[in-house]
C-alpha cells in the first residue's frame, strides 16, 4: 500500500464518521423541537429553560408560598348520605 492509499482510508473513514454524526445531530434536533422538548422532565435534564422560568416568576411577581394553616390544606367534607 501506497501512502496515498493509507491517507485516502483515513480521509474517507473520517469523513463517514462525521457525515454519520452531523445527520444524527440533526436527527435530534428535529426531534427535540417536534417532540421531546414538550417533556418538563427533559427540559430539567438538560437545564434548558431555566433562565427563562426564573424571568416569569420575577416579571408576573408572584411568589409561590406554601399555607402555613393547617386548616386550610384539609379537604372540606360535605353532607354525607345517611347509611340505610
Amino acid at each position: 500500500m501506497e501512502f496515498k492509499d493509507i491517507l485516502l482510508t483515513v480521509l474517507s473513514f473520517l469523513a463517514s464518521t462525521f457525515i454519520v454524526v452531523l445527520f444524527i445531530a440533526i436527527g435530534w434536533y428535529i426531534i427535540w423541537v417536534a417532540f421531546l422538548s414538550r417533556f418538563k422532565l427533559l427540559r430539567e435534564l438538560f437545564s434548558v429553560g431555566e433562565a427563562n422560568e426564573k424571568d416569569k416568576d420575577k416579571s408576573s411577581g408572584s411568589v409561590k408560598r406554601k399555607s402555613k394553616s393547617p386548616v386550610s390544606s384539609r379537604r372540606r367534607k360535605g353532607p354525607t348520605a345517611a347509611p340505610r
